[in-house]
């Protein structure tokens, strides 16, 4: 398996706005490639350095999720993204996106939170992601300057109040020739989400098992296009993703 980058807590403690937290390092292997990144040592070490933190902006975005490390194994067993945009919305710590640079496209990283932003243009970095744009955005109140071929969304559909802003955000910034991929280890509100998108364009599902920390996960990955060949590339794998490393 490829080696990882050189990264280090100390190198990430020298960026002003990740060394207000306790950090730690996590190494992620992926079809022989390893994604290190630097996170918050725990969300609830977010909270206790942030105890006026609104109560509808609790700090979701400080750690790795299922469906996330999912969504990235599923881009790195992918063809190759050389020459296309890519929109991770609600990146979080960047997970996804990073493994779409990783095999090539041109990444904008989103979240509402500058937190995050701080995080995933510094693990992008460090795994190589060449040039990552950073998009402060709440999908809710602003629409991005599109269009983008592929716009990934890992597990951003559990609240049903904001599928009709996503749902928007497809129809206004994916390329016509594009798709969305959204992936979540098969809660409620993504089965909502998926039936609201089947309605409105084509979509495609594959179901996987994901490792992820000690534990086998399902997770849904459901492709959103205007068409069914644009779902179908987005699905493409060049080898099965169950298979992979954990």
């Amino acid at each position: 398996m490829a080696s990882s980058p050189r990264m280090t807590v100390p190198e990430a403690r020298r960026v002003p706005e990740l060394a207000r937290f306790r950090l730690r390092r996590l190494k992620l292997p992926f079809a022989g490639r390893t994604l290190s990144m630097v996170v918050p040592a725990s969300p609830v070490d977010v909270l206790q350095r942030n105890p006026r933190l609104d109560p509808d902006r609790q700090p979701y975005w400080a750690e790795i999720w299922p469906a996330s490390v999912g969504l990235a194994r599923l881009l790195m067993r992918g063809p190759d993204l050389g020459g296309t945009t890519v929109l991770d919305v609600g990146c979080g710590l960047g997970l996804a996106g990073i493994a779409a640079g990783v095999r090539g496209a041109r990444v904008t990283f989103g979240d509402r939170e500058p937190d995050a932003l701080a995080f995933a243009r510094f693990n992008a970095e460090r795994n190589g992601v060449p040039q990552p744009t950073l998009l402060l955005m709440d999908w809710t109140r602003r629409l991005p300057e599109g269009p983008f071929d592929r716009m990934l969304l890992a597990d951003v559909t559990y609240a049903e109040q904001n599928h009709a802003a996503l749902l928007r955000l497809i129809d206004y910034a994916l390329a016509p020739d594009g798709a969305a991929i959204a992936a979540d280890p098969f809660r409620a509100g993504g089965d909502v989400f998926a039936a609201a998108a089947a309605r409105r364009f084509c979509c495609r599902e594959l179901h996987a098992d994901c490792w992820f920390d000690g534990a086998r996960v399902p997770v849904r990955f459901v492709a959103i296009a205007r068409s069914d060949a644009a779902c179908e590339r987005a699905l493409a794998q060049r080898t099965r993703v169950e298979a992979g490393g954990r």
